[in-house]
C-alpha cells in the first residue's frame, strides 16, 4: 500500500513537472510573439506618420536616426518595457496568492502587506526624472553610434582613396565607448533603484517578523507558523519588488514614446489637398536665406512660368537655382514673398499635394536595392506596355534589352552597378511614369553625351501640356533655341 502510494505520488509530482515545463515553454512562445505584433504595431505606426512629414522635418535629422528608431529604439522598448510588463504579470499572481496565504493565518497581515506595498511601489518614483533622462540618454547614443556606423561605411570609398581605412574603425570604437559609459550609468541608475527597493523590502519582512512573533506571544498562532509566515511573506515582497522595479523601467520608456509622438505629429496644417488645372507658376519678391546662414541665396526674384512652358535656369553655382527648384516643389518652406499656382498660395497648399502634379529630379537621384521594375514604378500598378514605352523615350530600352532578368533585374543601393547616365535615366523615366503637369529637372542629363542628352530634352520639349524648368550649367545653343525663354540667376 505504501508502495502505491509512493508510486502515484511519483507519477502526480512528474505530471506537475510536465505541465510547468510546457507551460513555461508554450508562455516563453507566446510572449515572443506578442513582442513581434506590439514591435510590428509600432513600427507600422511610426512608418504611416512619416507619410505625413514635412521635407524640411525629415531632413533634420539624418537617416540613421530614423533607422536607430526602428531598431534601437524597439529593442530598448522590448527589453525595458514588454518584457518587464510580461515579468509584472506573473509578479501579481504571486503576490495575490502569497497574500491570501498569510490572511488565511491572520487578516492582520493584509495591513502591513498593503503599507509595505506602497512603499515598495512608490519609492522608485524619487528617481523618476533621472530615469526617464538617462533612458533618453541611451536612445540619444545608441542613435549616433548608427548614424556614426552608417556615416564611416558610408566613406569608405573617400577613406580609401585617402589610404585612411584605419578611421572606419577609430571612428566605430570611439563611439562604441561612448554607448558603454552611457550604458554602465544607467545600469548603475538602475541598480540604485532596486537597492532602494529592496532595503524597504527588508524593512517590511523585520515588520512581518515582528507582527507573527508578536502573534505568537498572543497566542493567537503557533509557533509553527512563525516559519512559515517569514517563507510566504517574501514571496509576496519579492513580488512587489519585482512589480516596482519592473514598472519604474516601463516608465523609463516612456519618454521614447513621446519623442515619437512630438518629432511625427501632423504638423501640416495646410488646408489644400486639390490643385486647380492651370499649372501657371507666379513668383513676386521670392527672398530666402537658409536657417543657418544670413545671406540671401534668392532676393527679391520675380517671374513667371506660364503652364505648358520650356524654360532653362541658369547662374553660377550658389545663385540660388536648386534652392528656387526646392521652393517650387514645396521641399522649403521658410521664403518671403509670394509663389502661387493656378492662383493658390504655396503656404495654404499641403506640400504633399504638390507632389501629385510637380516631379523634382535633382542631381543625384537614388536607385534602390530592388528590381528595375520597382525602381521605375515604386509601386504603383504600371502596365509593360506604358513602361517600354518610357524606357524607349528616355534612351533604356536598348539597355534593358541585354539585361537576361529584364526588368527583374536587381539594381543596388545607390545603384552601385549602373553607370551616371543610367541612374539619370532610370530617375527621369520615374518621373515620367507619374505624368507629371511640371517637370523640375536640376542638371538631369549632365552624365549623358550630347547626342543622348539632346534626344531626351527634346523628347521633353515636345511634350506640349508639361511645364518643363531645367537647371543646367551647360546651355547649348540648339536647345536655348526650343525653349520659351532662359532665366538668369
Amino acid at each position: 500500500m505504501d508502495l502505491n502510494a509512493f508510486i502515484r505520488f511519483g507519477l502526480t509530482e512528474v505530471v506537475l513537472m510536465l505541465i510547468y515545463f510546457v507551460s513555461s515553454g508554450a508562455n516563453s512562445i507566446v510572449q515572443s510573439g506578442l513582442k513581434q505584433v506590439m514591435d510590428n504595431e509600432i513600427r507600422n505606426d511610426i512608418s504611416a506618420k512619416m507619410e505625413s512629414i514635412s521635407f524640411e522635418k525629415f531632413h533634420s535629422n539624418n537617416s540613421s536616426v530614423y533607422t536607430s528608431w526602428l531598431t534601437n529604439d524597439i529593442n530598448q522598448i522590448n527589453s525595458s518595457g514588454f518584457s518587464a510588463f510580461f515579468t509584472n504579470m506573473s509578479s501579481v499572481v504571486m503576490i495575490v496568492v502569497s497574500a491570501a496565504t498569510l490572511a488565511t493565518v491572520s487578516y492582520t497581515y493584509l495591513v502591513t502587506l498593503i503599507i509595505g506595498g506602497l512603499l515598495i511601489y512608490f519609492a522608485p518614483f524619487f528617481f523618476k526624472k533621472i530615469q526617464q533622462r538617462s533612458s533618453e540618454r541611451v536612445a540619444s547614443t545608441n542613435s549616433e553610434f548608427t548614424s556614426v556606423v552608417n556615416d564611416s561605411f558610408e566613406g569608405f570609398n573617400s577613406l580609401y582613396s585617402l589610404n585612411a581605412l584605419h578611421i572606419i574603425g577609430q571612428r566605430i570604437i570611439a563611439s562604441a565607448q561612448n554607448v558603454k559609459k552611457v550604458n554602465v550609468r544607467n545600469s548603475i541608475i538602475g541598480g540604485s533603484v532596486n537597492l532602494a527597493i529592496n532595503l524597504v523590502s527588508l524593512f517590511c519582512q523585520l515588520a512581518i517578523l515582528g507582527q507573527t512573533g508578536w502573534l505568537v506571544y498572543q497566542h493567537q498562532v503557533n509557533v509553527g507558523a512563525l516559519f512559515s509566515s517569514i517563507t510566504v511573506a517574501s514571496g509576496v515582497f519579492n513580488g512587489l519588488i519585482m512589480l516596482s522595479y519592473n514598472s519604474s523601467t516601463i516608465r523609463g520608456v516612456l519618454p521614447i514614446f513621446t519623442k515619437f509622438d512630438q518629432f511625427i505629429s501632423n504638423q501640416s496644417g495646410h488646408e489644400l489637398t486639390t490643385l486647380p488645372s492651370d499649372n501657371t507658376v507666379k513668383i513676386e519678391n521670392l527672398t530666402y536665406h537658409y536657417p543657418n546662414g544670413t545671406e540671401h541665396i534668392l532676393n527679391q526674384f520675380t517671374y513667371t512660368f506660364q503652364s505648358g512652358g520650356k524654360y532653362a535656369v541658369i547662374g553660377e553655382s550658389g545663385r540660388g537655382k536648386s534652392t528656387l527648384l526646392n521652393i517650387l516643389t514645396g521641399r522649403l518652406t521658410g521664403y518671403e514673398g509670394s509663389v502661387m499656382i493656378g492662383g493658390i498660395e504655396y503656404r495654404t497648399i499641403d506640400p504633399l499635394t504638390l507632389t501629385k502634379k510637380i516631379v523634382y529630379l535633382d542631381q543625384d537621384p537614388y536607385i534602390f536595392d530592388d528590381t528595375l521594375r520597382f525602381n521605375l514604378t515604386i509601386g504603383r500598378e504600371i502596365s509593360d506596355e506604358m513602361l517600354m514605352e518610357v524606357l524607349k523615350e528616355t534612351q533604356l530600352e536598348s539597355w534593358l534589352a541585354g539585361l537576361s532578368e529584364g526588368l527583374n533585374t536587381k539594381l543596388t543601393q545607390h545603384g552601385d552597378n549602373l553607370s551616371g547616365g543610367q541612374r539619370q535615366r532610370i530617375a527621369l523615366a520615374r518621373g515620367l511614369l507619374g505624368h507629371p503637369a511640371i517637370l523640375l529637372l536640376d542638371e538631369g542629363t549632365s552624365a549623358l553625351n550630347p547626342v543622348m542628352a539632346n534626344a531626351i530634352e527634346q523628347m521633353l520639349i515636345h511634350r506640349k501640356e508639361m511645364t518643363l524648368i531645367m537647371i543646367t550649367h551647360h546651355l547649348r545653343p540648339e536647345l536655348a533655341e526650343t525653349l520659351d525663354d532662359v532665366v538668369a540667376l
